[in-house]
């Protein structure tokens, strides 16, 4: 396993620990889940799936809220539970957050508690929005803030 992650282009940076990682899932998902990935969330609320995800190694709250949003959005799985499917917060989300005053410094528990505040039914529905911000205009240094979607409501705007 080890030698697959190894090769070009690279799975992990980490290939030792990715490769353990890998065979951390599949064990799981053998003896709790019958081999089945479908299984993790087949007829589960969301809050339980991002539990249930975080159990693996390498997935933390992030992973795990991804992991719930994309079967949520693209791949239609029901929930009527979304106020569980937080905000994936990254270097990106974290920035943008902190920028704008929407928290007042840069954590993941302040990105989540503002992220429910401003959309309680779904706090995850802000994470693609706010990332490509971060990806597109709003870079850790030289941001372009003239042509950034946001800048009348985000205090870094340089004018």
């Amino acid at each position: 396993m080890k030698g697959i992650s190894k090769k070009k282009p690279a799975l992990h940076r980490f290939p030792g620990q990715i490769a353990a990682n890998i065979k951390n899932a599949c064990r799981i998902l053998l003896s709790q889940y019958g081999g089945n990935a479908e299984n993790i969330w087949k007829n589960q609320p969301a809050g339980q799936i991002v539990e249930r995800l975080k159990a693996f190694a390498g997935v933390g709250e992030k992973k795990a809220a991804l992991g719930v949003m994309i079967l949520y959005r693209d791949f239609g799985i029901p929930f009527s539970d979304t106020d569980k499917i937080n905000i994936a917060c990254d270097v990106h989300i974290l920035r943008i957050f902190s920028r704008t005053g929407l928290v007042s410094r840069e954590s993941p528990d302040e990105v989540l508690r503002a992220a429910r505040g401003l959309n309680p039914e779904y706090p995850g529905l802000l994470t693609t929005p706010f990332w490509l911000i971060g990806r597109k205009w709003c870079h850790a240094s030289d941001p372009d803030c003239g042509s950034c979607v946001i800048k009348r409501g985000c205090g870094k705007n340089v004018k």
